[in-house]
């Protein structure tokens, strides 16, 4: 399962980055980047569908590559870590905000789902067991789904604004994002669960 999953940093609004123009080894003249905690990530494409930006960003983490994804009102912009890059420019780093902000927060992009990767799980705030997606030690707690690729990526962004770490995943044609749910324990085995959860992908 985990090499399927994509790993990327969803940044939610500049105080977490700041813009740069960089020179790497291989291109002659300067790109366009983003500094994220010392860190440089060049520019690598803008789109403008939502579905697209999920199967690009899943494509580049698949091959090998660590990516961050920066939104705007009508387009995407994915940015691929540069290793060897040599900083040429460092622009005025934007006005930090007065509200509480929170470091860049992991986001699980998963192509496909499927019933073994899915388990009933407790909450310490919860009676009843809910559905979680199990990746490596933690769960995921289902918080949505139905949902576009757009608008999963939009609620995906108000978590991660908030601190929550997130999945975003397919699920019964549409779309469903996943909360983090460090506290989960797996739920004790209920025989009528299981088959009402099983997503359809």
């Amino acid at each position: 399962m985990a090499a399927n999953v994509a790993d990327c940093m969803l940044l939610t609004y500049r105080g977490q980055y700041s813009t740069c123009q960089i020179q790497v080894p291989d291109v002659d003249g300067k790109l366009g980047a983003v500094e994220i905690g010392g860190l440089y990530y060049s520019c690598f494409q803008k789109l403008e569908n939502a579905d697209k930006t999920l199967r690009v960003l899943t494509k580049l983490t698949e091959s090998g590559d660590r990516v961050a994804l920066t939104t705007t009102s009508r387009s995407y912009l994915i940015w691929v870590f540069e290793s060897e890059a040599r900083l040429v420019v460092r622009q005025r780093p934007a006005r930090r905000p007065a509200i509480p902000t929170h470091p860049p927060a992991r986001c699980l992009l998963l192509p496909k789902l499927s019933s073994p990767m899915l388990q009933p799980v407790m909450l310490p705030d919860s009676t009843q067991p809910v559905m979680a997606l199990h990746h490596h030690q933690g769960f995921y707690s289902l918080h949505r789904q139905q949902l576009t690729a757009a608008a999963a990526m939009e609620l995906g962004a108000k978590l991660v604004w908030r601190g929550n770490t997130i999945a975003i995943a397919p699920m019964r044609e549409a779309y469903a994002v996943f909360i983090e749910e460090p506290e989960a324990a797996p739920a004790p085995a209920t025989p009528a669960m299981a088959p009402e959860q099983e997503p359809q992908t």
